[in-house]
């Protein structure tokens, strides 16, 4: 009998080793995967988002009725036909911008109407017919020479009435 507890303490010590290695092994498994899943702290790379801007908020200033003169050229020679009415918006941007334009009204339809001489505001293929599109881009330029760049944010046509001759 003496023999066979001998055996069955070797037997048995076996066991318990076996089971506390596999222990072991588990949890270095379990400890090097969620070191390789989760981030680290350190080595991560931060990606920011942009911020996105807020809406400008722009301040309109209304000019009625300028008058925009239609000529037709044919041989050389300019004949008036006719006029247009615009009614335009000055957008700025901020009240200091919106004070200064107020200020300035004169001076703002004086360059305007100097623009609007030259003849460019009307369409390159119909030379009766407004381009309101580069109108708009011709006033905000001529706006930012009398007030300084960056003052005027655009020049909307509102309203455009053609008056026969």
């Amino acid at each position: 009998m003496a023999e066979d507890a001998e055996v069955e303490e070797k037997s048995g010590g076996g066991g318990k080793i076996l089971l506390i290695v596999g222990l072991l092994a588990g949890l270095a498994i379990g400890g090097g995967a969620v070191f390789f899943l989760l981030p680290q702290e350190g080595g991560e790379e931060v990606v920011e988002e942009p911020e996105e801007k807020a809406p400008i908020e722009l301040t309109s200033i209304t000019f009625e009725k300028m008058p925009v003169p239609i000529y037709r050229r044919h041989n050389g020679q300019a004949r008036f036909i006719g006029n247009f009415f615009i009614d335009l918006d000055v957008n700025v941007e901020g009240d200091d911008n919106a004070v200064t334009v107020r200020r300035s009204m004169t001076r703002l339809k004086h360059a305007f109407l100097s623009e609007i001489s030259t003849g460019r505001l009307m369409r390159k293929d119909s030379p009766t017919e407004l381009d309101v599109d580069r109108a708009g881009k011709v006033l905000a330029d001529a706006a930012n020479k009398v007030l300084g760049e960056g003052t005027v944010h655009s020049v909307s046509i509102i309203t455009a009435v053609r008056t026969a001759n």
